[in-house]
């Protein structure tokens, strides 16, 4: 007569172990470092961290033309600081992390050094908008500009935003080099309420579903 046979439990405690294992130091590091990355990237399209919004920056404020005065903080066309975000994982570790050399400034604020070589990028920056009126050894930059018969800009909306997104250079480009300029924080990356509990429904999730396959192949071995 055949008979069912029971299932030798401690081998089952061991497999069981090892699968947990496996969950904790392969599976939870990828699953985890994926939803961070995530939750840091959406909070780059958010404007802020946890539904606190970032300070809006001086292009927008100023209404810079183009794509420029439309992106919003830390954004631009290529949201190379928002890509940069990656996870490097290890056994039973992940790390969140962002390399670029201007990462951290924006993320804690501060004050940087006005170099030479910026001074020269913001007169570059300053004389690109005044160029735009085509003059000697200049390029326009858009058939939008208009100036009047006297010389000066003419009063339209483009204009006037090009008239202050080249004040905001030449301000910038008349600093000292050495004076510092502000950088407000905008963080993006850290330890919060949000990123926690990302962190803690990933798990709870992975650990569900391990129960789960766990009880459909129990006694199975054997």
């Amino acid at each position: 007569m055949a008979t069912n046979r029971a299932p030798d439990i401690e081998k089952e405690i061991r497999q069981a172990l090892r699968q947990l294992e496996a969950v904790r130091d392969r599976r939870l590091p990828v699953v985890v470092g994926t939803e961070a990355v995530e939750y840091v990237r959406g909070n780059f399209r958010a404007g802020g961290i946890d539904g606190r919004k970032w300070k809006e920056p001086l292009r927008r404020s100023l209404s810079f033309h183009g794509a420029e005065g439309r992106y919003g903080p830390l954004l631009s066309r290529t949201d190379t600081l928002m890509g940069a975000t990656r996870k490097r994982t290890g056994p039973g570790r992940v790390v969140i992390e962002n390399r670029l050399p201007y990462a951290a400034i924006h993320n804690a604020g501060g004050t940087v050094a006005v170099t030479a070589r910026m001074k020269k990028y913001f007169w570059w920056r300053y004389l690109q908008i005044e160029g735009s009126k085509g003059g000697k050894g200049r390029r326009p930059l858009s058939g939008r500009y208009t100036v009047r018969k006297d010389g000066r800009r003419g009063d339209n909306q483009y204009n006037r935003s090009m008239g202050r997104e080249a004040q905001f250079w030449k301000a910038m480009a008349l600093k000292r080099v050495g004076s510092r300029i502000r950088i407000p924080q905008r963080m993006f990356i850290g330890d919060t309420k949000g990123l926690r509990r990302v962190v803690e429904e990933s798990i709870n999730k992975e650990l569900q579903q391990y129960v789960k396959d766990y009880g459909r192949s129990f006694g199975r071995s054997h």
